[in-house]
């Protein structure tokens, strides 16, 4: 891997949500749309009938190369854009974007991204105001990215199998985790801010102790290296307050943390951490879609910890 430092883009800072009022009040605003002949954008669904994600695929700014790093960006109507900007200010020319959003033109799609990035939820832990939230789809989810998706991007992009990566914030971060924990050869790399450890009565943390024992198990390395990256912010999302069970008390470690730790304990994994103390759980997208373009393509981000085993 070729390490180097990453500045961030403030200009992509300045783009986010100040705190999750602010994101709620943002998800229905329009998403940004990049007019570039490198973007090709198409809806595209599991199977004939079923419900279609809006994809945008943006080809790699150099030219053609035999197999390119690839980003793949969940809540993509809202972190695309974030992630272009963010890979033209650093001129970073051999990355492949892949935006996986909704129909619509809106950022966030609150009630389909609750069913694609949870496993299926116990009423008692559900803490959601909204009856017609369901859960329980991100296998399915999975299965569509793993599937469908990645032959549509394979078509496009001239992907480097080695060289791809997975993104996700919030619900976002808990899918990547789980799609790292249950399928680790799917990307070589994962990123997960602000992970939603809390979701499910922490349901994520059985997970990784069931994926841990299972690689003790078979010798107690993984298989195929992977790298992760988490960031987490120094607020919680003020609707969950105390009830929140990861880091619901002011000061309090982040489960996130604790978790880094434990997995960077296993031969083959390559484990790097960032507390952003001053951003909010909302604020966080925008800084950590910039450090999720810089580990896609290979970097180190500035500021970043790599926890030693």
């Amino acid at each position: 891997m070729t390490t180097m430092l990453f500045a961030r883009h403030e200009a992509s800072r300045a783009a986010a949500p100040a705190g999750r009022s602010a994101a709620q009040r943002a998800a229905d605003q329009p998403a940004e749309i990049i007019d570039d002949p490198r973007i090709e954008r198409f809806d595209l669904a599991a199977e004939a009938g079923a419900a279609s994600w809006h994809i945008q695929v943006a080809r790699p700014a150099g030219p053609p190369p035999a197999g390119c790093a690839v980003l793949y960006l969940l809540d993509g109507d809202a972190t695309f854009p974030l992630a272009w900007h963010a890979q033209a200010a650093a001129g970073i020319r051999d990355l492949a974007l892949v935006g996986i959003g909704y129909p619509g033109g809106r950022r966030i799609d609150v009630r389909r991204r609750y069913y694609d990035l949870t496993p299926p939820t116990a009423a008692e832990y559900m803490r959601v105001r909204d009856p017609a939230v369901r859960t329980g789809g991100q296998d399915a989810f999975l299965d569509f990215i793993a599937g469908p998706l990645r032959d549509a991007v394979a078509r496009i992009a001239q992907p480097d199998p080695a060289r791809q990566t997975l993104f996700g914030h919030s619900l976002g971060g808990l899918f990547a985790l789980h799609a790292m924990m249950t399928r680790p050869a799917l990307f070589r790399s994962y990123a997960a801010a602000d992970p939603s450890i809390w979701w499910n009565g922490q349901s994520i943390l059985r997970e990784a102790a069931a994926f841990a024992g299972g690689i003790d198990a078979a010798g107690g390395t993984l298989a195929r290296p992977v790298r992760l990256q988490i960031e987490t912010s120094g607020s919680l999302p003020p609707t969950l307050g105390r009830a929140r069970d990861d880091a619901a008390r002011e000061g309090e470690e982040p489960a996130a943390h604790g978790l880094a730790h434990r997995l960077a304990a296993i031969a083959g994994f390559e484990v790097y951490l960032r507390h952003e103390a001053h951003e909010t759980h909302g604020s966080l997208m925008a800084p950590s879609t910039v450090d999720a373009v810089a580990f896609a393509a290979g970097a180190v981000p500035d500021g970043v910890q790599r926890l030693a085993r």
